[in-house]
């Protein structure tokens, strides 16, 4: 009989699963890579705009405007009269100005935490992906290699015993071809991976990483029911209430612009020949004096669109907290098929293995063949399991916000060390 383990040598594997060759690996760390999201498109060009933001110059001049007139009195050109008039941003308005900037900033920095975050999400998934496809292939690789034992074994007792139900020998054969064709869809989403795992270190070499200080299931039944409690902002929320905020500044600064203030300043010089040079002078000046009515309509704007803004806030909060609640359940039912999973294998190695077969000797070879089958399907369905609890794990990190809190720390590491800024 053809011999099958639950592992392969892990040289033969790397060459069996990967296109890349060994030789030209390069090993990072999930810290590394999840360090990546600095580089992620959208989220570069994002930054440009916000250092663009940060390093120029908003404020409003005091001098609004310089507006020069002239005019020929009785179309007699000795006779013309000049007008230099300046016109002035009020304090109020100049104040304002620089609010709305800096509310500005805090805009784009509550979006640059979202794009962030979705640039990190995306790197947790893949890292998830990763660990738990190679554990596929090697639960799948072992199961061919039982199947193949299970159509051997039968095709020898085919050719011995001509009454043999052909049934079984055809299952066999069609369970083999299954695995196989599920096999060479893993391979197709390994290579997949290597070829993002290369777009984010930038890197034609094969990518290979190092899962080894993931964080344990253990250690996630421990922490999840913390998130619930979580106080940290999710940066969406944020966005929105800056959106709030930044619509009264922009009430508050068209405001300013209304309200009484000095609207110009003027020289004038007339020319009329007829008075000494210093009384062919005057000085002007003009007043904006608001009525109370003036600004009627953009208040009414100003208040239905915070209105809106703020029923928006509360919508978003309503569908974080509801998705946070629903993950919460959903993580913690997978939690208990992942225990029950486990008992699972472990009564059914237990009780079939050690139990009724003891040493493995004079057993029949189908019976020990099923029963390692049993086992593979057992770790197989626990491997998917475990899979959901990392990406549940990590969804609800994202809903309560810590995602994105600084320092960033790597939540898929046992002791979740701060990752390397941009």
């Amino acid at each position: 009989m053809k011999r099958y383990a639950i592992s392969l040598p892990g040289l033969f594997f790397l060459f069996s699963c990967s296109p890349f060759p060994s030789f030209a690996q390069k090993m990072v760390s999930t810290g590394q890579l999840l360090s990546t999201a600095w580089n992620d498109d959208a989220l570069r060009l994002h930054t440009r705009e916000l250092d663009f933001l940060k390093n120029t110059n908003y404020d409003l001049p005091r001098a609004d405007e310089l507006e020069f007139r002239t005019e020929s009195d009785e179309m007699d050109f000795d006779r013309q009269e000049y007008l230099l008039r300046f016109r002035f941003h009020s304090k109020a308005e100049r104040n304002a100005q620089q609010q709305l900037h800096r509310s500005n900033i805090r805009r784009e920095e509550a979006e640059q935490k979202l794009l962030l975050s979705e640039a990190l999400m995306e790197r947790y998934l893949f890292l998830v992906k990763y660990k738990w496809l190679l554990k596929k292939l090697k639960i799948i690789n072992a199961r061919i290699l039982v199947a193949e034992d299970e159509w051997l074994v039968l095709n020898k007792r085919a050719s011995a015993l001509p009454e043999t139900n052909l049934k079984e020998l055809l299952n066999a054969e069609n369970e083999k071809h299954e695995l196989e064709m599920k096999k060479l869809a893993l391979q197709g989403q390994w290579r997949q991976l290597q070829s993002e795992a290369q777009s984010y270190m930038e890197s034609d070499r094969y990518i290979q990483v190092d899962t080894s200080s993931f964080l344990t299931i253990e250690k996630i039944k421990e922490k999840w029911k913390d998130l619930l409690q979580s106080t940290a902002p999710h940066p969406a929320l944020v966005r929105r209430h800056i959106n709030i905020e930044k619509n009264t500044l922009e009430y508050e600064k068209e405001k300013a612009r209304n309200s009484w203030k000095i609207d110009y300043v003027q020289l004038k010089y007339a020319g009329r020949d007829r008075l000494n040079y210093w009384r062919e002078w005057s000085f002007g000046l003009g007043l904006e004096i608001p009525l109370p009515e003036t600004n009627r309509l953009g208040k009414n704007d100003f208040l239905l669109r915070q209105l809106e803004l703020e029923n928006r806030l509360r919508l978003q909060e309503t569908d974080l907290d509801r998705l946070r609640r629903e993950t919460a359940r959903q993580l913690e039912s997978k939690i208990e098929q992942h225990e029950l999973a486990a008992r699972q294998l472990a009564e059914s190695q237990a009780r079939y293995a050690w139990q009724k077969y003891p040493g493995f000797k004079d057993a029949n070879p189908l019976l020990l063949l099923n029963i390692k089958k049993n086992i593979l399907k057992k770790r197989l369905d626990q491997t998917e399991v475990e899979e959901d609890i990392y990406r549940l794990y990590l969804k609800l990190i994202a809903l309560s916000g810590q995602l994105t809190e600084w320092p960033l720390r790597n939540y898929l590491s046992e002791n979740r060390e701060i990752l390397k800024n941009r």
